[in-house]
């Protein structure tokens, strides 16, 4: 009976009855059953590890290295895993500022990203230049940012202009982020707060100047930025383009 209601059904949709049709199937179901397992496993930092194998090995170890107390931090990225040895159970993960915003943009971006890096991984050659100061998609990451940092950049006042300045802070705020008042003094910037944020017409990330893997090891460099390497240069770009001059930032000796 059952068989005979299986014919019936396949000839009132002659396309069930197609191999095209079933491969079409299969095909769909291997792209969601690897979708979901990729997912699963990016949440562990040792499986992007052994996929990307170097520079990200170096990566990992430099974390490694934090996590068991062997040394300390010597980028952005390794000191972001310096609460895991103060709270084990407040783990970080490459994941985390590799992921975005978990929107749906942002998860079809990575997952490009990580179709791209598997077929590299087999065929191609990887860049395996250790000290990255530039990433694929720096939007993924800025929004990777804003979701642990977000009440940094929602800052208000000329003290954080560098932060709230960003395109990154204003789409945050619109998207319904809460301006704080700075703690220092805050009666002095009300109306910062009541005006909101404007949006400055250049793109500039966060990783502009905040590099997650370029070693910082002297400690004038604590922050894990060079003012004069990283920083001035990326506010000279933004008062050339908001006031139409520079500053001069280059000629200031560091504090």
């Amino acid at each position: 009976m059952s068989f005979r209601l299986a014919l019936n059904t396949v000839g009132r949709f002659p396309i069930l009855g197609k191999p095209l049709f079933w491969a079409t199937v299969a095909l769909f179901m291997m792209g969601i059953t690897t979708i979901v397992t990729g997912s699963a496993l990016e949440d562990h930092d040792q499986f992007c590890a052994s996929c990307h194998m170097q520079p990200e090995n170096t990566y990992d170890q430099r974390a490694q290295i934090v996590i068991h107390g062997s040394g300390g931090p010597v980028d952005l990225a390794s000191q972001h895993y310096v609460q895991d040895a103060r709270l084990p159970n407040q783990s970080f993960r490459c994941v985390d500022c590799h992921r975005g915003d978990h929107m749906l943009g942002d998860r079809s971006t990575t997952l490009l990203i990580g179709a791209n890096d598997l077929v590299t991984y087999f065929v191609g050659v990887p860049n395996q230049q250790i000290e990255k100061g530039s990433v694929t998609s720096p939007q993924v990451i800025d929004n990777s940012c804003m979701t642990c940092h977000q009440d940094i950049a929602l800052r208000v006042g000329f003290p954080n202009h560098f932060h709230n300045k960003l395109p990154a802070a204003y789409t945050a705020w619109r998207r319904g982020g809460k301006l704080r008042l700075p703690e220092g003094s805050p009666e002095k910037y009300q109306k910062d707060l009541e005006a909101g944020l404007s949006l400055i017409r250049i793109n500039i990330t966060c990783i502009d100047c905040h590099k997650g893997h370029v070693s910082k090891v002297n400690e004038a460099q604590a922050q894990y930025y060079d003012l004069k390497v990283d920083i001035y240069p990326i506010c000279e770009k933004c008062h050339l383009s908001e006031l139409g001059r520079i500053l001069g930032l280059g000629q200031i000796d560091e504090p």
